[in-house]
């Protein structure tokens, strides 16, 4: 009789967990928008533990789910016509946990995509020719993705911080901060606003090492001296571990240097990175714009203010899903996610959008200000040829 009862137990038991396993709950989301959404818009949901992702079903105009538990993000986009300009709609919630039937509220806010975009970041580094990790050769390639002629003069460009995503950062609060913070360094291209064109279909590469890394034995590198590189390098600024440029390449002006860093690099694994215009003078903004950490007076480092209004483009890269955003939705919707990590090679590049290319004449790369949607990974950097 004991023994009978007791496979009566395991049996219930198991059933129950197997109930618990496969119970799934309807998520209904609601996304609250100041302008009526495009047709054309989605609803992307991702489990930020297993990375599992899925699309949001619409029945009768409404999105919905059935969920397992789980902790998620969901993340919203569409992209249409306002007042006769091209607009782009995102956005994000995350760090949500899924246990019942509930209703999800996403905020979606507008933006126009830019004329200049990061079109690629090759940040992982590669194998040197010593067999070591080669981290001295990550660029940014700043593409004109429009049919107009635009100007570098005063575009800023930043790494975020916290320079990596797995912990959450103490600007993340994007109701109660509308700036991001910029990590160490704040470099500008010079002029006085039309100095610098850049061609629609051309773009710059900016590094902070502006050289053959090639030619130093780094046969898995790139070549950076290149005609349309720009050097995020200034002698006398204490940059020990950079290289100055080749001959012929121009230098950046540095806005800002917080600390003692002895070059101008960030995480290998999961950088998130902005260009921006300041709309006030240069020497004004790396003053006035100043601020500290204010989830540590433990941190005695300065950081600088980033207002999102700002933010021309803004690229979110994650090495793992179960991490936390350091860009607002309004920039960046989501994140580029590459797992592949320190020194594999590895960039993170815009996909090409076919049909506006064809309409143009040349290349034009996908703008919705989601990394998730128009990036993609790439093995070698595309300098690499």
């Amino acid at each position: 009789m004991k023994h009978f009862l007791l496979a009566v137990l395991s049996a219930f038991v198991l059933f129950a967990c197997d109930k618990d396993e496969n119970e799934v709950y309807k998520v209904n989301i609601d996304l609250q928008c100041t302008e009526n959404l495009p047709s054309n818009a989605k609803v992307v949901i991702t489990n930020q533990t297993s990375s599992h992702v899925t699309t949001a079903t619409v029945t009768d105009g409404a999105f919905s789910a059935m969920l397992e538990p789980g902790i998620y993000s969901f993340q919203a986009s569409a992209k249409g016509v306002v007042d006769n300009q091209m607009m782009v709609f995102n956005g994000l919630v995350s760090d949500v946990s899924v246990s019942g039937s509930t209703t999800i509220t996403i905020p979606v806010s507008l933006a126009a995509p830019g004329n200049i975009v990061l079109r690629e970041i090759y940040y992982t580094g590669c194998v040197g020719g010593n067999g070591k990790n080669y981290l001295n050769d990550q660029y940014f390639a700043l593409y004109n993705n429009s049919t107009d002629t635009a100007y570098l003069d005063n575009i800023c460009i930043a790494f975020v911080s916290p320079t990596t995503a797995v912990s959450n950062g103490p600007w993340s609060d994007f109701d109660k901060y509308d700036y991001c913070a910029a990590f160490r360094f704040v470099w500008s291209f010079p002029g006085n606003g039309g100095e610098h064109p850049l061609l629609p279909g051309k773009e710059v590469i900016v590094s902070a090492n502006s050289i053959d890394h090639i030619a130093l034995g780094n046969t898995e590198s790139v070549n950076l001296a290149i005609e349309n590189s720009w050097a995020a390098y200034q002698e006398n600024a204490g940059l020990t571990k950079q290289t100055p440029p080749a001959n012929g390449i121009p230098c950046m002006d540095l806005v800002w240097k917080s600390g003692t860093m002895t070059m101008f690099s960030s995480s290998f694994k999961d950088p998130a990175v902005v260009i921006y215009r300041p709309d006030i003078p240069m020497a004004q903004y790396a003053t006035d714009y100043t601020t500290t950490n204010p989830a540590s007076s433990s941190d005695k480092f300065e950081y600088l203010k980033i207002p999102h209004k700002w933010i021309i483009d803004g690229v979110e890269v994650f090495n793992t899903a179960n991490s936390f955003k350091r860009i607002p939705a309004s920039v960046d919707a989501s994140y580029i996610l590459n797992e592949l990590g320190m020194a594999s090679r590895s960039s993170v590049c815009r996909k090409v959008d076919e049909k506006a290319s064809a309409e143009a004449g040349f290349t034009i790369y996908q703008d919705t200000n989601n990394s998730a949607e128009d990036f993609e990974i790439l093995k070698t950097p595309s300098l690499i040829k």
